[in-house]
C-alpha cells in the first residue's frame, strides 16, 4: 500500500522515522553480536580447557601403561 503525501515536510518526516528505525535495529545488530562473541570466547575458552586435559590425559594413561610395563 503506497502512502500518498501532501507535502515534503510529511516525506522529510518519513524519511527521518525511516533513518532513526533503521540506526537503532543497526544498534541492536551490533549489541546481539556482542554479546555472541563473549559467549565464543567463554565457549572457546572451555573448549581450549578440555583440550588440555584431554592432552595431559593421553599423556598420563600413556606413561601410566607404558613406563609401568
Amino acid at each position: 500500500m503506497k502512502k500518498q503525501y501532501s507535502s515534503f515536510k510529511e516525506i522529510e518526516t518519513d524519511l527521518k522515522k525511516l533513518k532513526l528505525k533503521k540506526d537503532i535495529s543497526v544498534e541492536e545488530i551490533k549489541l546481539m553480536n556482542n554479546t555472541i562473541n563473549e559467549e565464543f570466547k567463554s565457549y572457546k575458552f572451555l573448549v581450549e580447557i578440555i583440550n588440555q586435559i584431554r592432552k595431559y590425559g593421553l599423556v598420563f594413561l600413556i606413561e601410566k601403561f607404558v613406563l609401568k610395563k
